[in-house]
Parts: structure tokens; sequence; C-alpha cells
């Protein structure tokens, strides 16, 4: 139900998306758009001005990218010439969004950022709330998605107590079952319980 609740068709209505549809995050992102009833629009690489036009020329509503493509988007000369103001949603992940990067994501786009934290193994494991301050994109990935379990885990793979370091593991219903004839590889990163270790 959670997850419904994010098919706003307002912010589906036309999604712009700069990742490799193989991707999980590219999966997931085209169901949810065609589901809404919106559209996708596709481009054959990343480039900065494309990018600029495309959201401006199509009112592209969503705008899914990393935070390298991000800085290279507010760094291309004549950026605060287009018009952006149809974005309803900014979504990343990949990496770390530095401070000062959310802070002139949130100036130009002026809507809602998301960070996202998701493997092609597990899918989706964690996800920001749309409602959360745009300052928090820069310092979390959010909380858990529906149906996902996790836990911090010390290099034996032993869960950590709150507040530790550790590695990533978790459990999602949508997990693969292993590497394509690779059952070595496969017992490396994911156990006879069902939890994927991150790396």
């Amino acid at each position: 139900p959670s997850a419904l609740r994010r098919l706003n068709p307002g912010v589906f209505r036309c999604v712009l998306f700069l990742f490799p549809l193989c991707y999980y995050h590219g999966m997931l992102v085209t169901v949810a758009t065609l589901l809404a009833g919106g559209k996708m629009v596709l481009l054959d690489c990343f480039n900065p001005r494309q990018v600029l036009e495309t959201i401006e020329r199509e009112r592209v509503t969503l705008l899914a990218a990393s935070p390298t493509m991000y800085r290279l988007l507010l760094r291309t000369p004549g950026q605060e010439g287009y018009d952006l103001s149809s974005l309803r949603r900014v979504f990343f992940g990949t990496e770390v969004c530095p401070p000062d990067l959310a802070q002139a994501l949130h100036e130009r786009f002026r809507c809602p950022l998301e960070n996202m934290y998701a493997t092609n193994e597990t899918g989706n494991i964690t996800w920001m709330h749309p409602r959360d301050p745009w300052q928090r994109a820069a310092t979390t990935v959010g909380k858990p998605a529906a149906g996902v379990r996790l836990r911090i885990v010390d290099d034996q793979r032993r869960p950590l107590p709150a507040g530790e370091t550790g590695e990533v593991a978790a459990r999602t219903a949508q997990m693969m079952v292993g590497y394509y004839g690779d059952p070595a590889l496969t017992a490396q990163f994911l156990d006879g319980g069902g939890w994927f270790y991150t790396g």
C-alpha cells in the first residue's frame, strides 16, 4: 500500500530516466510509470545540455540521475535559462549526495529530493519519503522499503547493535535466487537464510 501511494499520476506523468533500464531502478521506474499512466523519455546517452532541453521540451515531472549527473547539469553554461518548473520530484542514488549539492538541487528544482538505495540482487532496500525535508537527501538513504528486513553485521556476519558501523545485509521479497551458473559467487553474497550481504 505505501508503494502504491507513490504512484502519483502527476509525478509520473513524464519521466526522464538516465540510468540503464536493465538495472533494478530502471525496471522499477518503468513499471511504476506505466502503472501510473505516464510516459518514459529515454536518451541515447547522458549529455547535460540535451537533458536540460528534454526537461523543458517534454515538461518532465520526474528526473532520476546520479549526484554526479546532477552536478554536471548545474555546471552547464546557461542552465539557468531552461524552464525546469515542470519537475515534481528528483530521485538519485548510486553515490553520496554532498550537502552543498542537495542545497543547489533544492534551489534550482524547487521540488522534493529523494535518495534511494537498491541493488540489482535485492531490489529496493530503502527510500526517502517525498515529504522528507530536502536536507535529509544528503544525510540518509531513507527507511527500509515495505517488506525489507535489514541488519548491520560485522566481518563474521554477526548482527551488530544499533549505531555500530558494519556491512549492510538485506532480505527482500524481490531478491534474486542466485548468480546465474555461479553457485560459488552466490554463496559469497547470499546465505542459506536468504540474507544478501552487500559488501
